[in-house]
């Protein structure tokens, strides 16, 4: 209720200033952050296993070597992970701290992450968390971590406009979970313009890619993620398709605000971004879930791409310089997205078990 209140609020604000707007964010990520900190150990799917791994690895007396490339790979487990552990072990043996970590580290970047590339941060919350990203926080908490470095690759590479600060960052996220590795090839699109011919080479090597898919089972057999097919994480071929709707609306919205264009409120730099790397992010994003009927797991993979949305659906819409048509398109998303993530909470429970939500 507070969250909702508080998107309210900051809606009702015609003219925000700086110190308003920062706030405003504080406050809306800090409650995400309380609720995933501290929730019960029977809230996630993953969460009672990362307290019970938790013990393990603070009492292992393993030897991590981050020189070993192979055996990294091969392993359960991502050394950053287990060392992460391992230094939240050696200050205290209580595992709600592991939480509270792990959520400070998530969410604390989330909140550079919005206040660097949105401006309309209440929007991007919102995205954040209907699009299951707060879900995932608190199920797959490894994943969570990988997923706010991955923010700082894209800070990095969007405003900072470094590739080698982006790829140590998405480095970083591997340390966490492996399939991180693969945003790496935002270093090779990043200078991609989003064309219709682009956008069809993605889409036909998605398929082909899809089509072929059994050529590489052999190679996922070798990351250790043949494991979760059985996971109950995931939502199958209906969430993959709900997935896929969802992001084709955002570049719907996008094509709209463009042909609306107020190139006042973005720099030129900011307006090229998006324009064209954040949506071909986005239609990554589309092709990897396509991929992802195979081997719906690959799913974790398009989350990273799918972070362009975040950003690039608010800044899209403050481009559009018909109020009338702002007001329509930002009412739509805002309800299209409440009601998706309501009616998974709803309706499809176990796509996120993170109901029935228990404090502490």
């Amino acid at each position: 209720m507070f969250f909702l209140i508080t998107i309210i609020f900051g809606l009702s604000w015609h003219q925000k200033t700086k110190l308003i707007h920062t706030t405003m964010l504080f406050l809306l990520v800090s409650y995400l952050f309380i609720i995933t900190g501290w929730r019960n150990y029977a809230v996630g799917t993953d969460t009672i296993n990362y307290v019970s791994f938790f013990n393990y690895f603070g009492s292992s007396v393993n030897d991590i070597n981050f020189f070993d490339l192979v055996g990294m790979i091969h392993a359960r487990f991502e050394y950053g992970y287990i060392l992460l552990n391992k230094t939240v072990f050696y200050f205290t043996n209580n595992p709600r701290w592991l939480l509270v970590i792990c959520a400070f580290i998530s969410y604390y970047i989330l909140f550079l992450f919005i206040k660097n590339l949105s401006i309309d941060s209440y929007l991007s919350i919102t995205m954040f968390v209907c699009l299951g990203y707060m879900a995932s926080t608190m199920n797959t908490m490894r994943q969570g971590i990988a997923t706010a470095f991955v923010m700082l690759a894209y800070i990095s590479l969007l405003k900072r406009r470094s590739s080698f600060l982006c790829i140590v960052f998405i480095i970083c996220a591997f340390l966490f979970h492996k399939t991180a590795l693969v945003f790496l090839v935002v270093i090779i699109f990043k200078n991609w313009k989003y064309t219709k011919k682009n956008v069809v080479i993605l889409m036909i090597s998605s398929l082909i890619i899809a089509a072929i898919y059994g050529k590489f089972e052999n190679i996922i057999n070798q990351v250790n993620y043949t494991d979760y097919a059985n996971s109950n994480i995931t939502s199958g071929y209906l969430g993959i398709i709900l997935n896929i709707m969802l992001l084709i609306y955002f570049l719907i919205v996008g094509h709209i605000a463009n042909e609306q264009s107020n190139s006042n409120l973005l720099t030129k730099y900011s307006s090229k971004i998006n324009k064209d790397i954040l949506p071909i992010l986005i239609i990554i994003s589309i092709g990897v879930y396509i991929v992802a009927f195979n081997f719906s797991q690959l799913t974790r993979i398009a989350t990273y791409f799918e972070l362009a949305a975040i950003i690039y659906v608010p800044n899209s819409l403050k481009e559009i310089k018909d109020n009338k048509l702002y007001t329509l398109l930002k009412f739509l998303t805002y309800i299209i997205l409440l009601s998706y993530f309501f009616a998974i909470l709803l309706l499809r429970p176990n796509w996120t078990n993170i109901t029935p939500y228990i404090f502490g």
